[in-house]
This record gives C-alpha cells, structure tokens and sequence, in this order.
C-alpha cells in the first residue's frame, strides 16, 4: 500500500473487515490485512495545476500531495472516457509546481518538496536535476538558501529559456535552467533583526508565490510565506517591498497565498493571504493599481469562513476574476465588488490554484482532495452589463472536433473511476432574459447557407447550453468511392457553419469551425 497512514476503521462486527486511509486514498481488506484492494475514489490533492495549450486536445498537468506531478489529455475519443492509463507521471515525491514552456512543448520542468527541481525530455524521457544547490549552493558551501515546502516554479512568458525559483531569495535559472544567478535581497521575515512573531504559525522564512507581468519582461512579483511582498520594474536590478502599503489591518504576517499579475494593466497585481495557519479563515484578496504603492481589499463579499487560497484573473475580460477558498470557487464578474458561488457541482473543498486553457476557453480547477474540474468560460469572459439587458444573446463557439470513437479499454465493471469526456461536438451557449416556453429554435447550416440541423435549447433565464454533436438531420447524398454507411453519410464533415438563433426580430449568428481530430506530437492519433 501507499505510506503515511491518517486513518483506521476496524469494523465492530468483523474484526477482519478495515479501511485504511492514507496519501494514496482509500483502501480496503475482508482479511485482517493480509491483502487490500485500493477504492478507485477520485481524491488527489492537488497543490498546482498548468495547461499546456499547445496541444490538442490540451494536456493537464499538476502536483500532487505525496503522489508525484502527472500529465494527461483535457478529453479523449474513447467511449469509456478518461482513464488513469491516459495519465503519465513526470516527477514523484510530493509533486509541487510544474511548468512547460509555450515553444518547446517536449520540455517539463517540475519540483517536488522543498527545492527539487528536475528538467524531463518528453522524447527521450532523459530526466536532468536542475536543482541550484547541487555544486555550488546550498548550506554545504555557506549559501543560507531556504526551501519552502512548496518551492514555486515559473517559465517566462517573454523568454521560455529563463525560469524564476523562490527560495528566501528569487533565483533566475537561464539556459534551459543549466545556469542560475540570485536577483535582488533575501525576500523573508528570516533576514530581519527582529521579525514578526510567529503566533500559531511555522513558516518556511520562503518565497511562495511568484509572478511575472504577461505585458513586461521586467515587472516581477514574489510573495513569502511569512507575508512579505516585492516587486522590481527593472527586471531584478532594484526591488521595493510594498507589505507596508496595505491597508490598515491587512494580515501581512500570513502566507502569501498567491500573486496574479494583470494579463491587462502592467501596474495591476492582485494578492490572496491564506491565514488559516493563524484560525484566521476569512479572505484576504487585494489589488493594486500602481506596482503596490497602493492596495485596495476586493474580497468583502466572499464567505468569511473559507479564506482565501488562490486568485486569478481572466486574460480575455479584466472585470472577471476568481476566487480559490477552503470550501471551492467564487466568482465575480465586476472586478471584485461582488462575488458569487461557482460551480453548482463543485464539491466543497479547498481550491489552491486555478488555470485556463487559451485556445479552448476552459477553466481548470484544482482541487485539493477531489481532483481536477473543468468547465468552459467563453461565455463569461463575453459578459457585459450591456449584454444582461438584451433579449438573447448567442456566444462565440469554440471549435468542435470531429472523430470516430474509439473503444481501447476492457469491460471493468463499476470499480475503477473513470473521468466523463467532455460533450462531443460544438457546444452552442447563449443568454436568455426572459423565459421562452417552448424553447430556443437553433439552426445549423453550411458557410454556403445550406440547413443540415434543427436543435432546440432550454428555454429557461440565464446563461443555456446546447450541444450539436456534429451530425446532419438526413444524410448527405452519396459520392462514388465515398462511404455509404448512413450513419457515416449524417457526419458533418470538417469546416466551417453557423449557428442562427432567431427570436423576436432578432436574428443571431456564430461561426463553428469542425475540425478533424488532430494527431499527437509524434503523428500518432490519440
């Protein structure tokens, strides 16, 4: 079995029936021990999560407590759905942080507890320890570096050859991570004559959090995890440290939860302090305007007993931003003067990071103690006050692939957990006002003008989805040499159709683009 047992269940009326709890989950024996079978519970405990977008269907990856950092696909064309076989490990250990640079999609960087950090090449599966205390760092040879439990990581978005490393000092790691120079003072509480007190809380004196501004290469953030806050506009040269510019009652003595620089505005930053290590459980989310000379607290309507663990804004509408807290996601679509619960499914658990795939608008959610969720925010990222006053309103469509399913896996019964794909075809979203008893009539057709399907949506307020699973409603007629296979001949083939929607006198359209399912980075269809 897995190690570091939490927990044991011995059953009052048959001593040989127990269930173990344990970093690996949950399992079971009828023996008194002498075998166990491991539930298939979907429980990881994620610490962090990335996407890497380059690929199609977009890859996942994240780390996990004890359970090492694992890679797979956001979807995949088996009828059984997503599996643990369509997951790869890169790391082991307690998986931290893991990041993959934008040009070189072979190339995984990722840590596991307190500063391990090792390079994998995808293709040769060569894996290289770039850890910056091997020859000359570390306290063998005098270098006080601390190590946070978990150290972050950060690719460059300007220069994917650089990565950023938190220890008590930032660490840019250059050459692919070959080379390394220390930027600016120690970050920490550590290195002060009298630091603030350590009341119910034991600190790593560590950078926790890093970020690097998506407009400028020399705007740079970190955060400890004993609360201080820096920032350089000169790419390292010089840093100011702005915990003083808080607001009067901030808790900057607590960890730096996370640090979102603004995809929007250069001088935008937002901050999230997790207290609970204090039983401080309320949330803590500021932003500034002005590279931290000045912060404003945003967090007043979130719940005051979920904390606040991760922050991010959307990089398509700047007034859309979510919340990680101790009991799941929140949401606001106004910059932050109100906030609503997210997710009608997601479970109550904690959120300590959260991520977007670019090309396919989706929202990854990690989990710490149920796994990774997904869910499509095009739709919001187009909200706008203007837009709730109108009628009906038919959102842009992501591309839709189009594939015959596969079956690759055995019958196994009900045990093993197996994740749901996602909807196959275009998923059409749209915003009613009012309710619509008979429903919303949708009609698909051809660049041409040509009608191949009728769909009727919920007719009910708010944001509705539809979804055309990219078949035609009579088959197209037959070509000599083509298939002849009915089903075959109501595929809708790949390129370009709308989507109208028609209510009142108004009339709506979209674009889909159908595209044919891609094959992997070795020309191999997944």
């Amino acid at each position: 079995m897995h190690g570091d047992y939490h927990a044991l269940w011995i059953d009052p009326g048959d001593s040989q029936h127990l269930i173990i709890g344990n970093d690996g989950g949950v399992y079971v024996s009828q023996d008194g021990g002498k075998a166990w079978e491991h539930m298939a519970i979907p429980i990881g405990q994620f610490y962090t999560v990335i996407v890497d977008s380059s690929a199609t269907p977009y890859q996942v990856c994240g780390g996990l407590q004890d359970n090492g950092v694992w890679c797979g696909p956001s979807r995949t064309r088996d009828t059984l759905g997503i599996t643990d076989g369509d997951w790869y490990p890169v790391n082991g250990g307690d998986g931290m942080w893991v990041q993959i640079p934008a040009n070189d999609p072979y190339t995984v960087y990722s840590g596991w507890q307190y500063g391990h950090l090792s390079r994998l090449d995808l293709k040769t599966w060569q894996r290289d320890d770039i850890t910056p205390l091997a020859l000359d760092a570390g306290l063998d040879s005098g270098y006080p570096y601390n190590w946070g439990w978990t150290t972050p990581i950060l690719v460059s978005q300007h220069d994917p050859t650089v990565l950023y490393v938190g220890a008590n000092q930032l660490i840019r790691m250059t050459h692919r991570g070959d080379d390394w120079d220390v930027l600016g003072p120690d970050m920490t509480r550590a290195s002060r004559e009298h630091p603030a007190p350590e009341v119910g809380h034991t600190s790593y004196h560590a950078v926790f959090a890093i970020a690097e501004s998506p407009r400028s290469k020399d705007v740079l953030w970190t955060g400890s995890d004993d609360g201080l806050v820096w920032v350089t506009r000169d790419g390292g040269k010089t840093w100011a440290e702005v915990s003083a510019s808080f607001p009067k009652g901030a808790p900057t003595s607590c960890w730096v939860a996370t640090i979102a620089a603004s995809s929007h505005v250069a001088n935008r930053a937002y901050v999230a302090y997790d207290c609970h290590h204090r039983d401080d459980y309320g949330p803590h989310v500021y932003r500034t305007e002005d590279l931290g000379k000045t912060w404003v607290e945003i967090g007043q309507g979130l719940p005051q007993d979920g904390g606040s663990l991760t922050v991010f804004e959307d990089p398509v509408n700047q007034r859309l931003l979510w919340v990680g807290t101790a009991s799941g996601v929140y949401v606001t679509l106004d910059g932050g003067r109100s906030w609503r619960r997210f997710g009608k499914n997601l479970p109550n658990v904690p959120v300590e990071c959260l991520a977007i795939s670019f090309a396919q608008r989706d929202l990854v959610v990690a989990t710490h103690g149920r796994g990774l969720w997904i869910i499509n925010v095009a739709a919001l990222e187009e909200m706008t006050d203007t837009l709730l006053a109108e009628p009906i309103h038919l959102f842009s469509v992501a591309p839709a692939y189009q594939y015959r399913p596969r079956d690759t896996y055995p019958d196994w019964g009900s045990r093993p957990f197996v994740a749901s794909n996602p909807p196959r075809g275009a998923v059409i979203a749209y915003y009613l006002k009012e309710v619509q008893p008979d429903g919303v009539k949708l009609v698909i057709t051809t660049a041409a003008g040509d009608t191949i399907r009728h769909l009727t949506g919920p007719g009910y307020p708010g944001l509705q989805r539809v979804t055309w699973d990219l078949t035609r409603d009579k088959p197209r007629p037959r070509e000599l040499g083509g298939p002849t296979a009915r089903d075959e001949l109501r595929r809708a083939l790949a390129g370009d159709y709308v989507v109208r929607v028609t209510l009142g006198k108004r009339r709506l359209e979209q674009r889909i683009a159908v595209q044919d399912w891609p094959a992997d980075r070795l020309g191999r269809l997944r």
